[in-house]
């Protein structure tokens, strides 16, 4: 009921891993390539069947050595960029969220926000340092923010999309101030985590220092099907309550539980109301 209430109140700060994208859509019916998959593909292009299985951020750093940057971020491109949301993503939209989060470099939440009719804010994607005034250009903007890059950007040698080791080490050159936003909502807003996994060391270094905070900070929640008692002890403990059902089921019971009136309403929240 609290979560419910947060979200109707536009106060839950959503969080999407590379597990988001499992029931998008691809004209060749292919599935996506989430986090093991695309370091396969990786391999398979730029090294041999013997770089399978390896590490993202390994595989990376010996693609961009074989070959270069941008050759290795147009090949992420060509092989994410036709996905299309399915009806269930679709539906992501119609709810008011303070903010989005994602370490994924696909066009999936732009293209829900620019197909659904229903929405009821307007998408800013931001994915290197910009002006708050830039960001919110009306009372509806929702701001994007793309931790690790976006394949709209693929061709700025200064800001690469972060997929090898040394890019995990200088993450944050030109992107300080989104990981920066990222620690500050995490401090006064519920996170909803959906699709995450618990592999990324940036995000971790930042769950690890609002740990600190206890019980000053809000209660976080976490969509995730199959959990075990061992997985769900480890993140209650860290004020993260785990949520057992897939995206799809969840969002269908959003639906059913936050009226569209309510939805609706929530439009007239200003960004400068308290929670």
């Amino acid at each position: 009921p609290i979560l419910i209430d947060q979200i109707s109140s536009k106060s839950v700060v959503l969080f999407l891993g590379s597990g988001f994208l499992f029931d998008s859509k691809h004209p060749n019916n292919e599935k996506p390539p989430l986090g093991q998959e695309l370091s396969n593909l990786i391999a398979l292009r730029f090294l041999s069947q013997d770089f399978k299985n390896r590490p993202l951020a390994y595989v990376s750093d010996l693609a961009i050595s074989n070959s270069n940057l941008f050759e290795v971020q147009k090949f992420i491109y060509d092989t994410l960029e036709p996905f299309t949301p399915s009806d269930s993503q679709l539906h992501l939209a119609e709810f008011p969220w303070k903010a989005i989060f994602t370490t994924n470099y696909d066009l999936i939440v732009e293209k829900i926000y620019s197909k659904n009719n229903h929405r009821l804010q307007e998408l800013s994607p931001v994915y290197r340092n910009t002006r708050e005034q830039d960001i919110f250009k009306a009372n509806n903007t929702i701001p994007y923010f793309k931790l690790h890059g976006c394949i709209s950007s693929i061709n700025d040698p200064q800001l690469p999309l972060i997929l090898s080791t040394e890019q995990y080490i200088s993450h944050a050159q030109g992107r300080e101030r989104l990981f920066l936003k990222f620690s500050e909502f995490a401090q006064d807003y519920p996170l909803l985590f959906i699709g995450y996994s618990n592999q990324d060391p940036n995000i971790r270094s930042i769950l690890k220092d609002l740990e600190n905070l206890k019980e000053g900070r809000p209660r976080s929640y976490m969509v995730v099907p199959g959990m075990n008692e061992i997985e769900i002890a480890y993140w209650e403990g860290r004020k993260i309550t785990p949520i057992n059902m897939d995206y799809e089921s969840f969002i269908k019971e959003l639906l059913q539980l936050i009226p569209e009136v309510n939805r609706t309403l929530s439009k007239l929240i200003t960004p400068t109301d308290t929670p």
